[in-house]
């Protein structure tokens, strides 16, 4: 496949993006389907952009299902074969895709903005790490339960709870607490 070939289209429709054009000090290189509307980074590219993107920005927060590109990867438009995906986890989940030799990112419409609202640009290289990813789950997971049980308890309620866990977290006679509170709360 030619080099300006779309990964999801798969057609030649890559065409330099709008404001890609190399500035003093800056690297070029990133180009935008003209038919799908995905973009294609190249990683040096995403490093000087990511805290002041030159991609057309939004809130990021549709809840519209993921566009139909989302569901398949494609071939590095550099020409290094497959691209490697990661799932994003948020309101609507979708997948990016990065090629594992130069480590340019595919973008599929709005994804760049659904990321940045999602503080996952400062984490792109975390997005194909296992344990980052389980580490993140386990931390939304832990906030989700935070959040139901502050709404349970109430605020107040929920704040001694917090203080008092702080409190016993390295307190040596921690298990000795806790086997009092179940005596207490069980009888």
């Amino acid at each position: 496949m030619c080099a300006t070939a779309c990964p999801k289209c798969r057609k030649p429709t890559l065409e330099l993006a709008p404001g890609a054009l190399a500035e003093p000090g800056k690297p070029a290189g990133s180009r935008q389907c003209s038919v799908c509307r995905g973009l294609w980074l190249p990683r040096s590219l995403i490093e000087y952009w990511q805290h002041d993107p030159f991609v057309e920005t939004g809130t990021g927060e549709s809840t519209a299902p993921p566009p139909l590109e989302d569901r398949r990867t494609g071939l590095c438009p550099d020409g290094h074969g497959i691209m490697i995906r990661a799932k994003v986890n948020g309101p609507v989940s979708f997948y990016i895709e990065r090629c594992a030799l130069c480590r340019g990112v595919w973008f599929d419409r709005g994804e760049w903005q659904k990321l940045a609202a999602q503080h996952f640009l400062d984490h792109l290289d975390d997005l194909w790490d296992p344990q980052w990813k389980k580490r993140h789950r386990k931390e939304a997971s832990q906030r989700s339960l935070d959040e139901a049980l502050g709404q349970e308890l109430g605020s107040e309620l929920f704040a001694d709870l917090e203080r008092l866990t702080q409190a016993l977290r390295r307190h040596p006679a921690r298990a000795q607490v806790l086997a009092w509170l179940g005596e207490r709360l069980g009888g």
